[in-house]
């Protein structure tokens, strides 16, 4: 099971891509650490945004 560690601005379409390529049969756990000393946490805005990125055309296969 890989594990990516990444800022959130390096989250972007591309990546996303390239996950559902690598792991197109995965599930996938996303977890938010703020960074000390840095700006405000992700807000809902923000979550929702990086939800939006996600392909949700594909179903799931089990």
């Amino acid at each position: 099971m890989p594990i990516y560690k990444l800022n959130i601005r390096e989250l972007d379409a591309d990546f996303i891509k390239k996950l559902q390529e690598e792991h197109e049969n995965a599930e996938i756990e996303i977890r938010v650490q703020s960074v000390p000393g840095s700006s405000a946490p992700l807000t809902e805005t923000g979550f929702w945004h990086i939800i939006s990125l996600l392909d949700w055309s594909k179903r799931r296969r089990r």
